[in-house]
C-alpha cells in the first residue's frame, strides 16, 4: 500500500498494476493511541472473517471463469473468485474493476500536458478521416496544438525529440484510447513507421461529441 496527496507515479505501466482510492478527508480526529486501542479490540475478528473469506475464495478459484479482457488477468480472476465467496457475481466485480481502470486512464490524461495536446489534437479528425504521417510531423502537429491552446510545452516531460515521441505515444496509447483517443502505430513504411490519430465520435473526455476542426 502507498499513500500520499498524490498519485506516486502517473507511468500507465504502474497505474496498471494498482487499484487507486480517493479517500475523503477525516470529520473528526483521534489521538493514535485511541486508534490503535480501537484497531487492537477489533483485530481479532478482521483477521477472523479474513481468513474465512480467504478458505471460501480458494474453494471456487478453480472453478471461477478466467478473466481475459483484464491485463491483470491472474489478479482479476482472484478478484471474481473474491466476489464468488461473498455471494455475489462475477459481473460485480469486472464492473468495479473496469470503472477503477477507467478513471486511472481519465487521471492519467488529465495529468499529462502532452496528453492533453495529443487529445486535442485528435479532436480534428474522425475514423474516416484519420490522421496519418510520421512522428516528426506528428510531433509538429502536437506542438502546433499545445501553443494554440496555452499548454505549456516546457514541462520536463514533453518529450524533445521524435524518438522520444514514439516511446511516448506507445506509453500513452491505452490510457488514450480509453478515453476516446485513437493513436495507433501502422506497419512501416519506405523508411519510418507512420502513426494514425483520430478521436472516435463520443469521447468521454467531453463526454459528447465535438465537430471536427480541420
Amino acid at each position: 500500500m502507498i499513500n500520499g496527496i498524490d498519485l506516486p507515479s502517473s507511468r500507465p505501466d504502474f497505474l496498471d498494476r494498482c487499484l487507486v482510492f480517493h479517500c475523503k478527508r477525516m470529520e473528526v480526529f483521534k489521538p493514535l493511541q485511541e486508534l490503535n486501542a480501537a484497531f487492537e479490540r477489533a483485530r481479532p475478528r478482521l483477521l477472523g472473517a479474513l481468513l474465512d473469506l480467504l478458505s471460501k475464495t480458494m474453494q471456487v478459484l478453480p472453478t471461477t471463469p478466467s478473466a481475459t479482457d483484464f491485463r491483470m488477468a491472474d489478479f482479476a480472476q482472484f478478484g471474481r473468485a473474491v466476489t464468488q465467496a461473498l455471494g455475489r457475481p462475477v459481473e460485480e466485480f469486472d464492473k468495479a474493476y473496469r470503472l477503477n481502470l477507467d478513471h486511472q486512464s481519465r487521471e492519467l490524461v488529465v495529468d499529462s500536458l502532452f496528453a492533453q495536446a495529443v487529445s486535442k489534437f485528435a479532436l480534428g479528425f474522425r475514423e474516416g478521416d484519420a490522421w496519418t504521417g510520421s512522428t516528426q510531423d506528428l510531433l509538429k502537429g502536437i506542438l502546433k496544438t499545445a501553443k494554440d491552446n496555452g499548454l505549456s510545452h516546457k514541462d520536463k516531460s514533453w518529450p524533445g525529440s521524435p524518438r522520444w515521441a514514439s516511446s511516448q505515444l506507445r506509453e500513452l496509447a491505452p490510457a488514450l484510447g480509453a478515453n476516446g483517443v485513437i493513436v495507433e502505430q501502422l506497419k512501416r513504411a519506405t523508411n519510418c513507421r507512420p502513426w494514425k490519430v483520430y478521436c472516435r465520435e463520443s469521447s468521454p473526455l467531453n463526454g459528447s461529441p465535438e465537430s471536427p476542426q480541420k
